[in-house]
């Protein structure tokens, strides 16, 4: 695994990454984790998560964040945009800078959806966004599964569609979770680990929706092979447990947006 290129960082004091550290060329701020797994795979594998990023022409500050951390996951193995990459896609001009910041340059990268992509500028329906989302979208964005390393299987799920505009209820859908069990049966059966990707965290979400609470139990009673939850939204740190007697967590992550840019390095072992 390739390392961090001996640049020089300094260590940051985090309540809920206490590996933490700015690079101190550009400033982006990295975190760091941890995870087992009892592949008879060895080798450690490194996850990138960057999340809400918020592409748009009006901020190029934002691009630059972006571009200055996408330079740093160049170590890892898989890099995952976690939401609210662009200001709508109903944007041109916006939806442009996604395609030369990252798919152009970093074509292997998993972009999950989040409401911004759907819902801002307010000028398109959301039909209309969903037909072109799915025209121009590299892979899957309602759910999409890569094997990474040989160990750890990345799973993502989009969330962040409301059920009408001005109803922000984020709701999963019954057919994504058939498709996690078949997943998590693939995973149990090859000796993999899963990495469960979503832009809105899954305690955050209202549990009276059937498939919300349906995809919840179904990541609680299979943590022997779920090893973690990641998402964004929030454009803060945090993590809480998801199974407290197992230490399943959710994990969330500052937004790139905010400052000069923000990583997680998930490091699988």
């Amino acid at each position: 695994m390739k390392e961090l290129n001996n640049k020089s960082i300094t260590h940051v004091i985090n309540s809920h990454y206490p590996n933490s550290y700015t690079v101190d060329d550009t400033g982006v701020y990295v975190r760091e984790i941890n995870i087992k797994s009892c592949c008879e795979n060895k080798t450690e594998v490194r996850i990138a998560m960057i999340t809400d990023a918020h592409l748009n022409t009006e901020k190029t500050e934002y691009e630059k964040a972006l571009v200055n951390a996408m330079k740093l996951t160049a170590c890892a193995d898989q890099l995952v945009l976690c939401g609210d990459n662009v200001e709508s896609v109903s944007s041109d001009e916006n939806l442009a800078l996604l395609k030369e910041n990252v798919w152009n340059v970093y074509p292997d990268t998993i972009t999950i959806l989040g409401n911004h992509e759907y819902f801002y500028p307010f000028d398109s329906s959301t039909d209309a966004l969903k037909e072109k989302i799915d025209r121009i979208w590299p892979h899957n964005p309602d759910y999409y599964s890569r094997l990474v390393g040989g160990k750890v299987l990345v799973v993502t799920a989009d969330n962040a569609r409301a059920v009408e505009y001005g109803n922000w209820t984020y709701y999963f859908t019954k057919d994504k979770c058939e498709l996690l069990r078949a997943d998590i049966e693939y995973a149990r059966k090859n000796g993999y680990i899963i990495l469960f990707f979503c832009h809105v965290g899954l305690t955050l979400l209202d549990k009276t929706v059937e498939a919300n609470g349906e995809m919840l139990d179904i990541i609680k009673t299979n943590s022997d092979v779920i090893k973690g939850c990641f998402s964004g939204h929030g454009h803060k740190d945090g993590k809480a447990a998801i199974n407290a007697d197992d230490g399943l967590l959710q994990y969330w992550l500052c937004g790139c947006c905010e400052g000069k840019g923000h990583i997680l390095f998930i490091n699988v072992k």
